[in-house]
This record gives C-alpha cells, structure tokens and sequence, in this order.
C-alpha cells in the first residue's frame, strides 16, 4: 500500500485506515474549454476525527507549513490549526469546497493564509468575485475576519494577494488548457511547498500559478501535478 507515494518521497506514517468506510472519491467531467464540474463522495473523509490528529501532533507542531482543505469535518482543521499555530507555524487554508456554513473567527484568526478561488471568496465575504473590483472587495472583508493574508485565485486572471495594507497581483501564465481539474490543488501544494523553503508569499504564488499553469494543459488531477523540475523550466523559459 502507498508504493507509489514511497517512491515518490511522501511520507505515508500519518495516513489512517477506516476499515468501515471507503474512500472519498471524485466524479468530474471536463467541458470542451477545459473547465470542470466536480461531484465528491466523502466516504471515509469525513470520520476523520480530533483521534486522528492526536496521533499526528507531533508532526503538525514540527511542520514548517501545514496546508488544509474542507473535504474533512470542519472541527478537525479548526483542531488541527489551532495545534500548528501554538506551534508557530504557518497554516494555509484552501477553502474547498465552499463551505456551506460560515468559518468560525476560531479557525479564522489561526490561519496565515486563506486561498479561496471565485466562487469560495464570495461565499465567504458575500461579496460577489466577477472582477479585480470585487475581489479586493471580497479579499479585504475576507481579512477583516482575522486572516492574516488572503490569496484568491482568479484562474487566468492570476491571482491577487492582500496583507491587509497593500495588494499584490500576480499574474497567471497564458497556456492552452484542456482540462483545469486540480489547478487549484497543484497552486496551493507548490504555494506550501515554497513557503516552507522560505521564500515570501509573493514569490511563492509565481512559481505557484507556473505549476497550476503546466497542470492545466493535461488531462487529469494527479496526473497533471508537474514536477519541480518542470516548474523551473517552465519559469526559465517565460523569463
């Protein structure tokens, strides 16, 4: 079990096994533009439990990034960040799928960053996201809820960083898509990935839209995640 992700480096100590229940799985169908719509089953995803992070604890204190979506119970991150940000480190939300009922000012005010894409942003802020307008509206009544740092992603328009003084637009690298599913995973892994070797947040979300860029030109979710050295030929090549 998880041979490929051993192979890969990933350190598989920490997953749980429901004996109970399947695993969460995702149906998705692709458009001829390359957008997507995506149906989820949790299936085991949601009997995570405060049990299940106990067991990991002493791995979260120790991360130098903890990253999170909403496809688990919303009690187990907000559980989960409270423990990394005791900790000290920096824990990343990407808040999806939109969550149905409000975030609480709990989880909210332990997060370093949040990175809700259109639809995510406005049903967070209740602000709708149809421009740069209403995203820095949505980004600044996002951080005024207590995140430190808001990054929307905005697809082919980028994405726009607000620390609560100024914004930051970086832009998206122009590519022929032909299947967008888990852009936004593969932006936010990278996202993660260069914050915990020190790099700012800014930096980070160039070299974060070049990856969710090169994902997006093939078919598939995993599949379509590009390696690193494929991000820094790609950056390489757009300089």
């Amino acid at each position: 079990m998880y041979k490929r992700q051993r192979q890969d480096g990933i350190d598989t100590s920490c997953v749980a096994v429901d004996r109970e229940h399947a695993s969460g799985i995702a149906l998705i169908s692709v458009n001829a533009e390359g957008e997507n719509s995506i149906v989820v089953a949790s299936g085991a995803n949601m009997d995570l439990g405060r049990v299940d992070i106990d067991r990991a604890a002493a791995e979260i204190r120790a991360a130098d990034v903890v990253l999170m979506q909403l496809e688990v119970p919303v009690a187990v991150v907000e559980y989960a960040a409270e423990i990394a940000a005791e900790a000290g480190g920096p824990v990343i939300l990407n808040p999806a799928p939109a969550p149905a009922e409000a975030l609480r000012p709990e989880l909210l005010r332990h997060l370093y960053a949040i990175t809700p894409n259109r639809s995510e942003a406005a049903r967070i802020s209740d602000i709708e996201v149809t421009d740069m307008t209403g995203a820095r509206r949505a980004a600044e009544a996002i951080h005024a809820m207590g995140v430190r740092n808001v990054v929307i992603t905005l697809g082919g328009d980028g994405s726009l960083i607000y620390d609560g003084g100024r914004f930051e637009h970086v832009d998206a690298f122009r590519v022929a898509a032909v299947d967008t599913t888990a852009a936004g995973d593969t932006y936010n892994g990278v996202l993660a990935c260069c914050m915990a070797e020190g790099q700012g947040l800014v930096e980070a979300a160039r070299e974060a839209s070049a990856a969710a860029a090169i994902s997006v030109t093939r078919m598939g979710a995993q599949t379509a995640a590009p390696t690193r050295k494929e991000v820094k030929e790609f950056l390489v090549n757009r300089e």
